[in-house]
């Protein structure tokens, strides 16, 4: 578990400074107040592996998503009954799968149309994923509770990633603030999120106490988050205040309430049942 936030911490540091220069990550508009070390800025505005770098940015970031759900499915080995290898196959398969989702709803998000369509859309990964958890689940005889909380942790760290891929894009960018030439930092408020929701559902996961609920309180958070954050988004489709992201938001927001309040109510019919069986119980003893 360790490894997984030392993982976190130092992709979060060397993203920001090591890999490309300030202007690079944060194109016009950006956040001015980040600056990077001036040394490490003249060294690699210099070296000739920038470039490539910044090219294959998305490669990079999909791979140390493989390497930390790796890390992190094998931490969790013993509640998927997982050998080492198959936590190995399953990390590569969850960033494959993973990609295919999300730009197969960007795709179907503009109606099919190559030329309309965006390079990704992360809600694609919320919505479509899950479909693979379940199957594999039942495919395997393990728990559907147990897969979904445990590979909550690596999507959100893969969302994570994909996110920190938009800053080197130079896409998803938050309005203008008026006349101040800087924008919201909508972008940066995602990350933030991520991170935070990884923070405090990670040792709960981890120690096996998710109870199945991990995912759908994702997708609870995760919906409502958007369904503000997309309010202050840049999106020439849409230049009023609500894009077609808001109908995802909602839509997530309401179907993680719904699978919450089912999962709830499947958990409280045991527990009635041997409080019922144990009044019967009690009534025949005293007769």
């Amino acid at each position: 578990m360790s490894l997984c936030l030392d993982i976190l911490l130092v992709l979060g540091y060397y993203t920001f400074w090591v890999f490309v220069p300030l202007r690079a990550v944060f194109p016009a508009g950006g956040l001015p107040f980040f600056r990077p070390p001036p040394l490490l800025c003249s060294f690699f505005e210099r070296c000739a592996v920038l470039e490539w770098l910044q090219s294959h940015i998305l490669y990079i970031l999909l791979f140390i998503a493989a390497v930390f759900t790796f890390d992190w499915l094998y931490q969790c080995r013993a509640q998927l009954r997982l050998r080492w290898y198959s936590a190995l196959i399953l990390a590569v398969l969850h960033v494959v799968v993973g990609v295919a989702c999300v730009r197969f709803f960007a795709f179907a998000e503009a109606g099919f149309d190559a030329e309309k369509a965006g390079n990704l859309s992360l809600f694609g990964g919320i919505i479509i994923l899950p479909a693979f958890y379940f199957l594999g689940a039942k495919l395997t005889k393990r728990s559907v509770a147990a897969v979904f909380d445990v590979f909550t942790i690596p999507l959100a760290a893969t969302l994570l990633l994909a996110r920190i891929n938009c800053f080197f894009g130079g896409c998803c960018l938050g309005k203008l603030i008026g006349e101040t030439g800087m924008r919201w930092p909508t972008r940066e408020a995602e990350l933030v999120f991520y991170a935070v929701f990884i923070v405090l559902t990670l040792p709960r996961v981890f120690k096996g106490r998710g109870k199945g609920e991990v995912y759908p309180l994702f997708m609870i958070a995760y919906g409502a988050f958007r369904a503000v954050d997309e309010c202050f988004r840049e999106n020439p489709n849409y230049p009023g205040i609500f894009h077609l992201s808001h109908v995802w938001a909602f839509a997530v927001l309401a179907l993680g309430i719904l699978i919450l309040i089912l999962l709830r109510k499947r958990g409280a019919s045991p527990a009635k049942d041997k409080r019922t069986a144990a009044k019967s119980s009690d009534r025949r003893n005293t007769k």
